[in-house]
Order: C-alpha cells, then sequence, then structure tokens
C-alpha cells in the first residue's frame, strides 16, 4: 500500500505514453538517468519535457556523472518536484542499480542544501 501522503494519480489507459505525459506535466523538472543513446518511452520523456518546455536533464551513468552540477541544475531551477526518468532495466540490464546509487548520493547531497521540496515524482506503476 502506498502512503495517502504521495499525492499520486491512476492512469486511465495501462500504456507508457501516457504515465510518462503526466509525470512530465506533474513535475517541475525531469532528470533522465540513461545509458547510450534515448529511445523509445525514455526519448519520449525528453520530447514531452521539451514540448511542455520543462527543464531537463539527461545523465549518461556510463560517465559517471557528479552530483554536484545537478544538485547546481536543481537550486537554479528551483525544482521542488522532480520527475526522474531512463530505460527499463529489461533494456540495460544494470541500470536500476546504477540509478539507485546514483539518486542516493544526489539525495544526500541535497541533504545538505538542495532546493527540492516536496521529493521526486515518478511512475505510479511498476514496470
Amino acid at each position: 500500500m502506498i502512503p495517502a501522503r504521495y499525492p499520486l494519480r491512476e492512469t486511465q489507459r495501462p500504456d507508457y505514453a501516457q504515465r510518462t505525459a503526466m509525470n512530465v506535466a506533474d513535475s517541475d523538472a525531469t532528470l533522465i538517468l540513461t545509458r547510450g543513446t534515448l529511445s523509445g518511452g525514455t526519448a519520449l520523456t525528453a520530447e514531452l519535457a521539451r514540448k511542455k518546455g520543462r527543464a531537463c536533464l539527461v545523465l549518461k551513468l556510463e560517465d559517471r556523472p557528479p552530483v554536484g552540477p545537478v544538485v547546481s541544475w536543481l537550486r537554479e531551477n528551483g525544482i521542488r518536484v522532480l520527475n526522474v526518468a531512463g530505460p527499463r532495466e529489461s533494456q540495460r540490464p544494470g541500470i536500476g542499480r546504477e540509478a539507485g546509487e546514483f539518486l542516493e548520493r544526489l539525495l544526500q547531497a541535497c541533504s545538505r542544501g538542495c532546493t527540492i521540496g516536496e521529493g521526486l515524482a515518478g511512475d505510479s506503476t511498476a514496470q
């Protein structure tokens, strides 16, 4: 059971495009954590963020990006709700672990002075 403090809305359809569009629309910005070139739903996320005029930062985890510039990006854009996206584990084996490790470092850095407020927006359905 998801705690009531998380204001999630279920999509009307099971396809990822609607969920992706809602996540982009309901957030101030999108952080895409990927490996390689964007494709499929990850590319759709970047395109929707651009069309909606939302800040979007794409990080290639194979480059081992530092969290400092991301913290600065969050501050500079006054981001309170962040949509985090990326490819599915089935498409990029190991990406879940890598993204989780990066986000853990980012949240630790944010806890020391980042302006992110309400938390992280994300998929309300499992993949």
